[in-house]
């Protein structure tokens, strides 16, 4: 040990000992347990100028040792690499994010990116690191910039302290986790509500393949206070999503894990203790990482740091314990209210009704667009901006409101991009409507008409093209004749968009089949060759509108049969019919399976 006397008349400056010991590596002196913390810190300083440092401990009596001090670079080099890494995936965050937001240039995307997006959160960064200065400046540290943890998605996961000084208390290290947790929390409430208000929230949800909002959700704390102000929606304005960043980010800091700042601050209060949180926070790393894989990142380079939390020079001094229930009340809320959870609040239906229509008809012959109304009821406790996303097809969103109150609703008209699709028949797409807390999943069906030429053909009065109306009454023979016009034999499909009504089909074997609703009449189909026909016999017993789609490869038809209700005099014979024809169909089921279900074509 060098200099053994300047150390011990330094000591005795600052602290009352009864002796002392002298060894190769340090100086062990016995002190008074009751220090004082800014007599500590200065001591500490002037001990570094002629490079030493001090600690304490307690093992017979409180002792203070004094070894030599070995500064190093505080990870300078890995800081500066994961601080380029994060800045580049916050500006590709942003211009991805924008990008599909807006359905801007890419040039354009990137500039709204940057400053819509990377500027909001790198705000929220350097305004959580300046709550970290003012702990470091109290305790009289030297502040040194923590790891980023780079992220796509969200920019980044937060940062990892490597300071180049040690803690000296546990209040400082207290106050260096908690006042950036804090610092950070509130700057990013300040983002959400200024992008909120810069720029309202689209009706049209866009899928994001980095976004965390397809596999997370939003923090738990949009249920119990943003949404009273800011309508919950799934894809966020830019800069409102960068708030949200900064929560998600926060939240993850915040956990008591190592050196994060929830590690800061659970090891000022537990000591050491504070590994069991450790472990727990890294299982939580863990679930939460098969959702969102990029949390994986923070998590071992957390655990590369260390799980255990730093312990101050001085753990003889007692942090107030009015101070310790305040900031882990405090981080603990925080904590809780921004996190993310997985699966609590996305994919169920119970916040919202939504009425739309099963199905829309599209003539193809027009080249027109499918239109449909959505009317959505909130039965939340906080606004909503519903956002709506049909799979495979773009959509225009032509008006209503931009958000719902709580028990309020709101009606939607809705053009579905559909004039430049090669189809016949029907096809389902999977629709679904976004509120930010809840998701509602349903199947639209989408009838489109083709025909090239007709392939009803028959004296009908009301006729277009690829649509035929028909006036019948309730019991009477509905007989089509179904034409192949084309130069190929056609697969004919025929699928019933009825509704509630009795609708049956003659067979071949003349016998009665029930036909039901949204029902494919044919099977597999019927194969019709060039310049053939086939009449097709229908018998409805209750009135109403029953439509039929004909198609088969690249043509279809449409045909409305308006089913009219007849004279009460005539009601009793029509239910012996209907009792007879269901005898039929009993009875006859062998007949029908030796001869086949369809009417031979003819030419």
């Amino acid at each position: 040990m060098d200099n053994p006397d300047k150390i011990i008349n330094l000591t005795k400056f600052y602290f009352d000992f009864k002796k002392y010991e002298i060894s190769e590596d340090s100086i062990t002196f016995d002190i008074n347990c009751n220090g004082d913390e800014r007599n500590f810190s200065e001591y500490i300083d002037q001990l570094n100028l002629i490079g030493y440092t001090a600690f304490t401990d307690y093992y017979d009596g409180c002792k203070l040792i004094v070894i030599k001090y070995s500064k190093h670079g505080g990870h300078s080099i890995i800081k500066i690499i994961m601080g380029i890494i994060t800045i580049s995936t916050i500006i590709y965050s942003g211009f991805i994010y924008d990008l599909s937001y807006s359905g801007g240039t890419p040039v354009k995307s990137l500039l709204g990116g940057i400053f819509f997006f990377a500027v909001p959160l790198m705000i929220i960064i350097l305004f959580r690191e300046f709550g970290r200065y003012i702990a470091f400046k109290r305790s009289g540290m030297h502040y040194s910039f923590p790891i980023m943890v780079p992220s796509l998605g969200i920019g980044t996961l937060g940062f990892i302290n490597t300071s180049r000084d040690q803690y000296k208390t546990g209040k400082s290290m207290l106050f260096s986790g908690f006042l950036s947790i804090l610092f950070g929390f509130i700057s990013s409430i300040i983002i959400i509500i200024l992008g909120f208000f810069y720029e309202p929230s689209v009706l049209i949800y866009h899928n994001i393949d980095y976004m965390p909002v397809n596999r997370l959700d939003l923090p738990l704390m949009s249920t119990f206070f943003l949404n009273k102000i800011i309508p919950a929606a799934s894809l966020k304005p830019p800069m409102e999503f960068a708030g949200y960043s900064g929560l998600i980010s926060t939240a993850l800091n915040a956990l008591p894990l190592g050196f994060l700042d929830g590690g800061l601050v659970s090891s000022a209060i537990s000591g050491k203790n504070q590994i069991y949180l450790s472990i727990v926070s890294i299982i939580i790393l863990l679930t939460l990482s098969f959702i969102f894989p990029f949390i994986l990142i923070l998590l071992i380079i957390s655990v590369i740091i260390g799980i255990r939390g730093p312990a101050p020079l001085n753990n003889l001094i007692k942090i107030p314990k009015k101070a310790m229930i305040t900031a882990a009340t405090i981080v603990t809320s925080i904590l809780i209210f921004t996190m993310v959870p997985a699966g609590i609040q996305v994919n169920h239906n119970g916040g919202i009704t939504v009425n739309m229509p099963s199905y829309v008809i599209v003539n193809k012959n027009w080249h027109e667009n499918a239109t449909l109304k959505v009317s959505i009821v909130n039965h939340g406790a906080g606004r909503i901006t519903p956002q709506f996303y049909i799979d495979n097809l773009s959509m225009v969103v032509n008006n209503g409101p931009m958000y719902i109150n709580p028990g309020g609703s709101g009606t939607y008209n809705i053009s579905i991009m559909t004039y430049n699709t090669n189809l016949s028949g029907y096809k389902d797409y999977k629709m679904l409507i976004y509120t930010g807390m809840q998701t509602y999943n349903g199947t639209l069906k989408v009838y489109y008409i083709k025909s090239t030429p007709t392939m009803v053909s028959g004296n009908y009065s009301n006729t277009s093209s690829g649509t035929v109306v028909i006036g019948a009454m309730v019991g009477s023979n509905i007989t089509l004749k179904i034409s192949n016009n084309l130069n190929y034999t056609m697969n004919l499909q025929a699928v019933s968009i009825s509704n509630g009504m009795d609708i049956f089909k003659l067979t071949n074997s003349h016998i009665w089949e029930n036909i039901t609703a949204s029902s494919n009449i044919f099977g597999n189909g019927i194969m019709l060759p060039p310049d053939h026909s086939i009449n097709i016999t229908f018998r409805a017993l209750t009135p109403g509108t029953w439509i039929i789609l004909f198609y088969s490869n690249n043509t279809s038809t449409l045909v409305i049969i308006n089913v009219h209700a007849v004279h009460k005099r005539f009601t009793f014979s029509f239910f012996l019919l209907f009792h007879q024809q269901i005898q039929n169909i009993l009875q006859a089921q062998y007949a029908h399976d030796l001869q086949g279900p369809w009417g031979a074509y003819s030419q």
